[in-house]
């Protein structure tokens, strides 16, 4: 597992008791990042997930792995950014497949979905496409995205996989 659970612990991919191995959403957690890691990967970087993939497997990973997955600054047009990584990315895929298919998160805690609750669609739509800009289906100019990062960095086997595209509030 590749993904550093600590993402869930604030802000807008909060997951409460996260980072608590005896509580259920932990378990539930780890669970869908087993199952869905990979494929996200394979999915978002192309053939480059490979390479990725066994980067970080090795004892002393290249440390272009490790930009790639934790973040590092990059260069564009004469301006530096910075790329908080694909763990970033990754958080919003997993943060959406738990919230959509698993539970909504509360202040409490996790609270199993049933139809008498509000609808969450409005959240898992708005943190899909943040994670689809992440990735750098926008257009907004100077914005740090994965796609400027592979194309400004030593990532020759890059080919644009980036398969995620935008969601409506019909999902």
């Amino acid at each position: 597992m590749f993904l550093d659970l600590s993402i869930f612990d604030v802000g807008n991919l909060l997951i409460v008791n996260a980072n608590k191995p005896n509580k259920s959403e932990y378990s539930t957690l780890v669970s869908i990042v087993e199952r869905n890691e990979k494929d996200f990967i394979m999915k978002c970087l192309g053939s480059l997930g490979a390479s990725y993939i066994e980067g970080l497997e090795q004892t002393t990973p290249d440390q272009k792995w490790i930009d790639l997955r934790d973040g590092a600054d990059y260069l564009i047009n004469g301006v530096t950014l910075h790329f908080n990584g694909l763990n970033e990315i990754e958080a919003h895929y997993i943060w959406f497949l738990y919230q959509e298919k698993v539970s909504q998160s509360t202040t409490n805690g996790e609270l199993q979905v049933s139809d008498e609750q509000v609808d969450n669609t409005y959240l898992l739509v708005n943190r899909w496409n943040e994670m689809v800009n992440l990735i750098g289906y926008n257009e907004n100019g100077f914005v740090p995205c994965l796609k400027d990062f592979l194309e400004a960095g030593d990532y020759e086997d890059a080919n644009g996989a980036y398969e995620f595209k935008y969601k409506n509030q019909l999902i």
